[in-house]
């Protein structure tokens, strides 16, 4: 009994021997991928991607504190550099650009001369170009209402109410008109078109005959 005993603590040491083994050589290969403590199913398969080289980049160089040894009191020499990346988020933020147009005077005739007006994406307005599009682009591509957007804005600082946003993406309907008429034209080149006529169920069955009203859209 004493003898079987042996042998199978025998064998245990052996198991946990190598399953060690496999770990460090699982965390050389894998780097701080692999973490034997982590179940299986939370651990990466692959090595982590590389941040894209494209993004804008800020270098922040934290120092030691020590200007000569903490042990001996010898001068210190540059011996490399450890570097870390972390992937952070900058929110969007409101800027007001203003224009001066300074006047100058010809003090023999009188004459005044300005530089003109610069073009505005819609007259008499204050919004710019970059904010109308992110406007547009928040109702229509994420699919973000005008009362959030102004609640969001409202967050940040500016008002802008609900009203206004409403004006702003009319005028922009009517700037990107001509846009629309050329790629109207472009689907109806081809001579055939293609509809998807997909039943979507509305809430106003009362008032429609077909509670399923069809959702049409065109493609060439």
């Amino acid at each position: 009994m004493a003898i079987k005993y042996r042998n199978t603590e025998r064998q245990i040491q052996e198991a946990q021997k190598r399953i060690s083994a496999l770990q460090e050589e699982m965390a050389e290969t894998l780097g701080e991928q692999y973490d034997p403590a982590l179940p299986s199913a939370l651990r990466q398969s692959s090595a982590r991607k590389p941040l894209p080289a494209s993004l804008p980049r800020e270098t922040r160089v934290i120092r030691p504190e020590e200007e000569c040894c903490p042990a001996c009191g010898g001068e210190l020499s540059p011996l490399g550099c450890d570097v870390s990346e972390q992937l952070e988020l900058i929110s969007s933020a409101f800027k007001v650009i203003e224009t001066q147009r300074p006047k100058l005077a010809c003090y023999r005739c009188d004459h005044i001369v300005q530089a003109p007006v610069p073009s505005k994406p819609i007259a008499r307005s204050y919004a710019g170009a970059g904010l109308l599009a992110h406007v547009v682009t928040g109702k229509y591509a994420d699919h973000l209402p005008l009362y959030r957007q102004s609640e969001i804005y409202r967050r940040q600082g500016v008002e802008l109410s609900r009203a206004t946003l409403g004006r702003w993406t009319g005028a922009v309907a009517e700037l990107l008109e001509p846009l629309y008429d050329v790629l109207r034209q472009y689907v109806l080149m081809p001579g055939k078109v293609h509809a998807d006529d997909i039943p979507v169920p509305v809430q106003e069955i009362v008032r429609i005959p077909n509670p399923d009203s069809p959702a049409v859209g065109l493609r060439p």
